[in-house]
């Protein structure tokens, strides 16, 4: 995307087109996205940075400044994402006590129990199994891995 592929160094010349637009100087190397991630910043001050923007329509625009504005909260939320994928696919132990996890509530248990899932994934698709449970049971069985 443009706005991570255009660098701005923080010379005198970019420092002052910073100032002139009411936007404090940057210190080190930055990409348009990080400066269009500013609260500050608005199209105007977008498609000063970015000139090559105003051939779009103001709905194009827009676009692009929220998706600048929120393209790190979308990558960490991907990020996230990626992980919770990675330790869904954690083995239960067959012989796993559901008892001894403290933070887990009786019906959790009961449920747990009931159909003793084989994966954390599996206990996820059990109504009424939060995420939260599935954190909690996720630290206990790494901790229960690295005992053995």
């Amino acid at each position: 995307m443009a706005l991570e592929e255009t660098k701005f160094t923080p010379n005198k010349e970019f420092v002052a087109f910073l100032e002139a637009m009411d936007e404090l100087p940057i210190k080190d190397l930055s990409t348009a996205q990080q400066l269009i991630a500013r609260k500050s910043f608005d199209i105007q001050k977008m498609l000063k940075l970015m000139p090559e923007f105003e051939k779009y329509d103001e709905y194009i625009q827009e676009e692009i400044l929220v998706e600048g504005k929120y393209a790190r909260y979308i990558d960490k939320q991907s990020e996230e994402i990626e992980r919770m994928k990675k330790y869904l696919k954690v083995a239960i132990p067959q012989d796993f006590n559901f008892k001894g996890v403290s933070g887990l509530s009786k019906e959790i248990v009961e449920k747990l129990e009931k159909f003793n899932p084989p994966t954390l994934q599996a206990a996820m698709n059990i109504s009424g199994i939060t995420p939260a449970a599935v954190e909690i049971l996720h630290i206990y069985i790494r901790i229960a891995s690295k005992r053995s």
